[in-house]
């Protein structure tokens, strides 16, 4: 096991306790209680984090997607159909499949009227996300 350098020591209140090597575990678990203590400072302080009203609000609106997560077997063309393709309703993501053999399921999104009027505003029932 190589040696840690020395300079390398632990911190106890505002005296270095010297000679006191870090081992590997306690570098593992110090770094990790830093990495929950930013990720959930993190998670307070960005927009549109939790909550689960997806940002929307009253003003959102609901696209539909295909989606072969979870799914075995499903072809490459139907993963990227799925990846790149929004309908403005679920029958319209039924009618639009990649395939007559795709099996991918019909989800739900929430997108911002804003969205909503890009997409579909102009009356499409599909958009491929790709083009923009």
């Amino acid at each position: 096991m190589p040696d840690i350098p020395s300079a390398l020591f632990l911190f106890r209140g505002t005296e270095p306790v010297k000679n006191t090597r870090l081992s590997r575990r306690t570098f593992i678990a110090s770094s990790g209680a830093a990495s929950v203590v930013a990720l959930a400072g993190a998670a307070l302080t960005l927009p549109g984090c939790g909550g689960g009203s997806g940002g929307g609000g009253s003003s959102g609106a609901t696209a539909f997607r295909l989606s072969s997560r979870g799914l075995s077997g499903v072809s490459n063309a139907a993963k990227s159909h799925a990846a790149n393709k929004r309908f403005v309703s679920a029958q319209a993501a039924d009618l639009n499949r990649a395939h007559e053999g795709d099996v991918s399921k019909i989800v739900s999104i929430s997108i911002s009227q804003a969205t909503w009027n890009l997409w579909f505003g102009g009356g499409a029932d599909m958009v491929d996300l790709r083009a923009f």
